[in-house]
């Protein structure tokens, strides 16, 4: 799976100095310390940049990231973002809101799912809280199912789960995502 571009990640050019590198590490973490992230997006953001700003510190994990650049393919199938729609009727019944998510087409057609649910009351989340994700391919017939209970905190619950397709080479192009008790 591919991940983003480093130099992408921290805003400056495939040129930068090491000085401009670290300016610009510096700068993303104090605005993402300040901009009005969940927690969750908020760890997201720094792990990406932290790995972005290690690779792109060292001159010798530069370079080997530089010559993989290079190599990638131009192919833009890999990591395709994938619809999604969520089943609000077990959202208001469950009290609970999906505060982010992001399902990504891997190049072997399963989906990568990361998100975060929270209590719409303020109240701990159900212990019992299942995410059901249905999987449909373009002609909207039912390609796979996958449930997840992701992990709790309170009235956050945060998943990071491989959906798989289990009717390959069918490629998924929606979800439905349904909460149940």
């Amino acid at each position: 799976m591919q991940e983003r571009n480093y130099y992408e990640i921290l805003e400056i050019d495939n040129s930068a100095e090491s000085e401009a590198i670290h300016i610009a590490y510096k700068r993303l973490s104090k605005e993402y310390q300040h901009n009005e992230l969940t927690l969750y997006d908020y760890i997201l953001k720094m792990q990406e940049l932290n790995k972005a700003y290690i690779t792109l510190a060292s001159d010798d994990d530069r370079t080997e990231y530089n010559e993989g650049l290079e190599s990638e393919s131009d192919t833009e199938d890999a990591n395709v973002e994938v619809p999604f729609e969520v089943d609000e009727k077990s959202a208001n019944k469950n009290k609970v809101k999906l505060e982010s998510c992001s399902l990504r087409l891997d190049d072997e057609n399963d989906i990568k799912a990361i998100g975060e649910v929270s209590s719409t009351n303020r109240k701990q989340i159900d212990k019992h809280l299942e995410i059901h994700f249905s999987i449909y391919d373009s002609n909207e017939r039912l390609i796979g199912v996958n449930t997840t209970f992701g992990d709790k905190s309170g009235h956050q619950m945060i998943f990071d789960n491989y959906l798989f397709n289990k009717f390959k080479p069918a490629v998924p192009a929606k979800v439905k995502i349904c909460f149940v008790e």
